[in-house]
């Protein structure tokens, strides 16, 4: 396909080969700017879905609440999520999609939802909120609500039952704040 608009044009009319100049120079310009966009588009996106090293276990706060149990940094939890912390440091990616929330740790300014195989991290950074996720082994840091109606729920298999109490005292905390 010819694009030189030149070529069309007879150079007895210089009126029409000075648009056509013109013209030429338009398409050129507006095709770079295309291009330079999408390149601009792809960087952000690589730049966004990166795996990054994370070291949480130095932000935690002091205390945090699960299941409407205070932990401190003397508990066996609060050791164990700290501990799951440091082991895991990479590969964290960011993340904008909503998940429902299972067993989570409440804290300062931080918030902790631990999944069957991942770990959702909100949690603020100077002005903005972050939310973060990890895929892989969670069994030492994730637990049940502890009812005895949450532990049939969990022997069922029906471990999102089981925290229910979790998830209205997060939404009524976290996301009022």
């Amino acid at each position: 396909m010819n694009w030189d608009c030149l070529s069309a044009v007879a150079p007895s009319q210089p009126i029409t080969r000075a648009l056509a100049v013109l013209m030429n120079k338009a398409v050129i310009v507006i095709l770079s700017i295309i291009i330079a966009s999408a390149l601009t588009l792809i960087s952000i996106l690589l730049y966004w879905e990166r795996n990054q090293a994370i070291d949480f276990s130095g932000l935690l706060p002091g205390t945090f609440t699960i299941c409407d149990k205070e932990i401190d940094e003397t508990s066996s939890e609060f050791i164990a999520l700290k501990l799951w912390f440091q082991e895991n440091q990479y590969p964290w990616t960011n993340s904008l999609v909503s998940f429902a929330p299972a067993y989570i740790y409440r804290g300062k300014d931080i918030s902790i939802n631990v999944q069957d195989t991942s770990v959702i991290v909100n949690y603020k950074a100077g002005e903005s909120l972050v939310q973060v996720i990890y895929n892989g082994n969670t069994t030492s840091i994730s637990g049940i609500c502890g009812s005895s109606k949450a532990n049939k729920a969990l022997k069922g298999g029906h471990k999102s039952l089981a925290c229910r109490s979790c998830v209205t005292n997060f939404s009524q905390t976290f996301l009022a704040a």
